[in-house]
């Protein structure tokens, strides 16, 4: 039986390079969800994770373009990349936990036009899915390298 339940349902969204206003939410939301993605981290103090981590994640946005997907009442997602000539670099794409699953990812990807080649520079839990995930969209190839050797 398909679940075809209002949370089930593709959300409607529109999807626009991001403006001043949307900018706290990306940095909060950056933040957090990285915050989540190795056990050190989630044991470190939020203090200390700002001090030492979070100079980092600014960096990573300093110069990438983002885009947010809208569903006219608050945000639900978003991606920051830099675009290449033979490759585009991913710095982090987020969708709300309420939205996922209902093609937000799919509205961002598809309006960013990334390359058929993609680096994505940090690493979390869900990776190894959004990988396979991108290529399913006619990416074919998705690497990590660490945000250190990017950071340039």
């Amino acid at each position: 039986m398909i679940d075809l339940s209002p949370s089930r349902m593709a959300l409607a969204v529109t999807v626009r390079s991001a403006i001043e206003d949307d900018m706290a939410y990306v940095r909060a939301t950056f933040e957090g969800s990285y915050k989540l993605t190795k056990n050190s981290l989630r044991k470190m103090p939020w203090a200390f994770f700002k001090m030492k981590i979070r100079p980092s994640l600014i960096d990573a946005l300093d110069g990438a373009k983002i885009f947010v997907a809208h569903n006219g009442k608050s945000i639900a997602g978003w991606i920051a990349w830099v675009p290449g000539m033979r490759y585009d670099v991913v710095r982090w794409v987020y969708v709300r936990r309420e939205h996922r699953g209902r093609g937000v990812m799919r509205s961002l990807v598809d309006r960013a036009m990334l390359a058929n080649r993609i680096v994505y520079v940090f690493r979390s839990p869900l990776d190894e899915g959004l990988a396979r995930w991108l290529m399913t969209t006619g990416i074919t190839s998705v690497v990590y390298e660490p945000w250190e050797r990017w950071k340039a």
